[in-house]
């Protein structure tokens, strides 16, 4: 408490100009018209030293009238503001206090500004709010420039006293649970849980040897590291204890604060090292390659800048957008969150600043987009907070919302609380802190987050894509939400076709596999999809001529040819497709199970054939591209014994006729 205290009254210069000239100093003070002249002329000689800068001299003549005339308030003042020129919070805690307990009326606006600090201090804000006005009224009656930046920092003041008071007048549901086979008797902390929450990444901080020459314990032969460590999600449900990951991790000074994409292939982190004059730390990648990470790789220029540190990354879902901390220049001031695009060729564009709505003269750290894409939440000094580092939220698409929100009391402390992490289905949040139930070293806790700072509801889709080409899996995956056409970009892995993606639970979407020569492939995904824990099965097929391929969620009503809207989404997809490829000629083929009679079976189809040609002819494709034919029954996929394969005869397919 007393080291913050000193750095609030460094901000304060004691002068003259304090004194204005219409008033002497003792007409602040309205109990010394008791007081004897003698003591009345001391005190005068004793306020003219402390004016010239002689602080000593009239200290001694100060303390010498506090002993005669006790109840004499001025010199208790004026001993206090000699405390203030010398930085001195005793002097300052001791002697102005005494000033109101005996004379309740003195008037002097400055009183009242230490007094202000001294409660805020100690956070008895109730009391401080009390002083901060208390100054402003009475500097407000005083006609004298010296004040107006004192108001300023008064209001300053006033805001965040009200600010404390509100949040811990109305504290949120905050239960925290220690994550207990991940807590040892080290430090744990800067937790990044994988989408699918099968992995936790973190630090731990531990001694390890410096070499391997010493073959037994040598406590000249350890040093303290941060080690770059994974707990996996086990049988049970819960986590093991976690070990440093293997080569290339851990090869540096200091590593961790990890950032995954959402297939769990794509890693960025931090690796530290220590330079000449200070430690450099920059933001490095490895990939997952089946049974083992690749070699790490530094992210270059345009995000790693020389003499500067950057840290703590934030990888998007479709690892398109790489958010990360850094102290270079250009920025609000102190350490700023960072932005860069990855580009086509893979490279990062030229880091930018995330901006004011994030970002302040102070410090922001641990920035945390969610899944869904706008919910952004970070660690900062610089808003209005409990103290130290406090955890903010705020939604990127809202930009109404000009600052962050604090997630609150008790989450955020007088101590730091630096990260949080919010799992995709937007109810557990995961953060680190040595502030909680008397716990001296950082752990991992999780909690339920109040619905107040929820991101939206998101969903985690793992799939696989099929490619029988001889020149292995080479498609792109392209996620379209329906609603507003905003599309994203996913990685597929090249050795096995694996995919995951992130959408937004109550959200429609078309996802599509898209390769050059190959024909089109689709998958809708509905509230209904995002039900279902099976993977999204997809294939991609070379082009040939007098080849059929299925359209798939194409569809109608029982005995209906009518084109339902999810259908046209589809439909609209294929469109796109053939405009991508305007030399294609097909056939849309329509095909039904062998329920009902075959005579209707026929006629149903071709209704429903022609219902989807006519529906792109009409979407400005031409007419001779485009024809139709039904063949009810005839030509089935699968066996028609059971609904589940029923329903694969129950299909629209096209057949290429040229291209």
């Amino acid at each position: 408490m007393i080291k913050r205290f000193a750095i609030l009254i460094l901000v304060i210069i004691i002068s003259q100009g304090v004194f204005g000239q219409e008033k002497t100093l003792l007409d602040y003070d309205p109990c010394s018209e008791t007081v004897n002249k003698k003591s009345l002329k001391k005190f005068d000689k004793a306020f003219n030293l402390y004016l010239k800068g002689d602080f000593s001299s009239a200290s001694d003549i100060l303390r010498d009238l506090i002993i005669s005339q006790p109840d004499f308030a001025s010199p208790y003042f004026i001993v206090g503001l000699i405390g203030a020129s010398k930085s001195n919070p005793s002097t300052i805690e001791k002697f102005f206090p005494k000033v109101i307990e005996v004379c309740p009326e003195y008037s002097h606006p400055m009183l009242f500004y230490y007094l202000g600090l001294i409660e805020y201090t100690y956070e008895r804000f109730d009391s401080s709010l009390k002083h901060f006005k208390a100054f402003k009224q009475l500097a407000s009656e005083n006609s004298n420039t010296v004040y107006d930046s004192l108001i300023l920092e008064a209001e300053n003041y006033i805001e965040w006293s009200e600010f404390i008071t509100e949040t811990k007048s109305n504290p949120i549901d905050f239960r925290p649970r220690k994550i207990n086979n991940i807590a040892t008797n080290e430090d744990e902390y800067l937790p990044f849980i994988s989408l699918d929450r099968e992995k936790i990444f973190f630090t731990r901080r531990q001694y390890v040897k410096k070499n391997n020459e010493s073959t037994f314990y040598d406590h000249a032969n350890v040093e303290m590291k941060e080690l770059f460590s994974m707990a996996s999600l086990q049988e049970n449900g819960l986590y093991d204890k976690g070990f440093p990951l293997p080569e290339p991790f851990n090869e540096s000074y200091n590593e961790g604060g990890a950032t995954l994409t959402a297939d769990n292939r794509d890693l960025y982190y931090t690796v530290c090292m220590p330079k000449e004059d200070y430690l450099n730390c920059d933001i490095y990648h490895s990939r997952w390659l089946g049974e083992y990470w690749s070699d790490i790789k530094n992210l270059g220029n345009n995000i790693n800048t020389l003499g500067t540190w950057e840290s703590q990354p934030c990888i998007s879902p479709d690892g398109k957008t790489l958010y990360f901390v850094s102290n270079r220049g250009g920025g609000y001031g102190g350490l700023d969150i960072w932005y860069s695009r990855k580009q086509k060729d893979g490279s990062w564009s030229r880091a930018l600043n995330a901006g004011s709505r994030i970002n302040t003269p102070l410090d922001e750290k641990a920035p945390f987009v969610h899944p869904d894409g706008i919910s952004f939440y970070f660690s900062s000094t610089g808003w209005r907070g409990m103290g130290g580092y406090d955890l903010f939220y705020i939604r990127l698409d809202d930009k109404t919302m000009k600052k962050p929100i604090n997630l609150g009391y008790p989450i955020n402390t007088e101590a730091d609380e630096v990260g949080v992490y919010v799992t995709i289905d937007n109810k557990t949040a995961y953060f680190a802190s040595n502030n909680i139930e008397g716990e001296p070293n950082w752990n991992i806790y999780e909690f339920e987050l109040d619905e107040k700072y929820r991101p939206l509801n998101t969903k985690l889709l793992k799939g696989n894509i099929s490619d029988h080409s001889d020149d292995g899996i080479g498609a792109e995956l392209e996620l379209t939400r329906i609603s507003d056409k905003t599309q994203t970009n996913y990685d597929i892995d090249p050795l096995t076709g694996a995919f995951a993606v992130v959408v937004l639970q109550d959200e429609p979407y078309m996802l599509k596999a898209k390769k050059e020569g190959f024909a089109f492939e689709s998958k809708l995904i509905t509230k209904e999809t995002t039900k279902e824990a099976k993977p999204i099965q997809m294939e991609i097929k070379e082009l040939k001529v007098g080849e059929s391929y299925v359209i798939k969620d194409i569809l109608f009503a029982s005995n209906s040819y009518e084109i339902s809207l999810e259908s046209q989404q589809v439909i609209d997809a294929f469109i796109d497709y053939l405009n991508e490829y305007p030399k294609i000629r097909c056939t849309i083929e329509g095909h039904t199970d062998n329920i009902g009679k075959e005579e209707d079976n026929q006629i149903l189809s071709e209704n429903r054939a022609k219902a989807v040609a006519d529906y792109i002819i009409k979407s400005r494709i031409r007419e001779d591209r485009i024809k139709y034919q039904g063949f009810g029954s005839k030509n089935p996929v699968s066996d028609n014994n059971t609904e589940e394969s029923r329903s694969k005869n129950r299909r629209t397919v096209f057949k290429i006729d040229s291209m």
